[in-house]
């Protein structure tokens, strides 16, 4: 093992795809309007939402907006795929020069994980769920993916408010110390924003959500993820990461297709491997 190092993983995700760019696009039903008249009627569709998930695949491109090292604005698009088995399993590749596994993002109840292949950059990066810090309210994190998708698990004890825009905020801390706000508009009765605020109160990761599809009749997911860092201290150089889904499907995985998505594996034919231990990196060897 090592020496402990801070290094930030997002930059290199982001020095990952300085050559890519790749479009898609293809249409899907929109999701019917509808009312959300106060608190209960807000809080009643978030908890149905979580409920009603299902496993569930998506496709579509990926565009990273950043400084880079002369602190100009960059932006770069890619191809994307991912797959989701509520609450807790995610699985997501990005495609970069003709590698569609160039770049892995993964998580099961225990364990998540970053993987980035190309050369340049070769590091991989795993971390605990029940250590703090690290992934779990980082802008590319499964975390803020699977609550994007409505999927991960409400905690207990929120607080509910009305905002000066006329959206319902319904607040939470959770027993790691993470603050959540999200926010649900009144008018389609949709989370439309979520925020992610440090141990100081300062936000940190703001997640942008819209253009809602159904995947069934019960449960909807946005098609349209933006994820902004607003806390140049954690997230140096990086300014938004936007998915735009144009493939959204309920599917039954098999025990199989499961094992093979969500089980993290030994890290092999990395330059670096890191174990992300309360927000610190250390180095391990393979």
């Amino acid at each position: 093992m090592g020496q402990s190092r801070r290094t930030n993983p997002v930059l290199i995700f982001c020095f990952a795809l300085a050559t890519v760019s790749v479009l898609g696009c293809q249409r899907q039903m929109l999701r019917p309007r509808r009312f959300c008249p106060d608190f209960e009627s807000a809080a009643g569709i978030l908890s149905k939402q979580r409920s009603a998930a299902v496993p569930l695949k998506a496709s579509g491109r990926g565009i990273i907006r950043y400084y880079d090292e002369n602190n100009k604005i960059k932006n770069e698009s890619f191809n994307v795929k991912l797959w989701v088995d509520p609450p807790a399993e995610f699985y997501m590749q990005a495609d970069i020069a003709f590698d569609p596994k160039a770049v892995v993002l993964g998580s099961n109840e225990g364990e998540y994980w970053l993987a980035i292949r190309p050369k340049e950059v070769s590091s991989y990066w795993w971390g605990r769920w029940s250590g703090r810090g690290g992934f779990q309210a980082a802008i590319i994190s499964p975390m803020v993916l699977l609550d994007a998708m409505g999927a991960s698990a409400l905690e207990n004890g929120g607080d509910w408010q009305l905002t000066k825009e006329g959206t319902f905020a319904y607040t939470e801390k959770g027993p790691s110390g993470r603050v959540r706000k999200i926010y649900i508009s009144e008018d389609e009765c949709v989370v439309e924003k979520i925020e992610y605020l440090n141990e100081s109160g300062e936000t940190g990761v703001v997640v942008e959500l819209g253009e809602y599809k159904n995947v069934t009749e019960d449960f909807a997911v946005p098609s349209f993820i933006k994820t902004v860092a607003s806390s140049d201290e954690s997230f140096a150089g990086l300014s938004s990461i936007t998915l735009k889904l144009t493939s959204i499907k309920a599917v039954e995985f098999t025990e199989k297709q499961k094992s093979y998505l969500f089980t993290r594996r030994p890290p092999r034919g990395f330059k670096h491997v890191y174990n992300i231990v309360g927000g610190e990196l250390i180095e391990q060897s393979q």
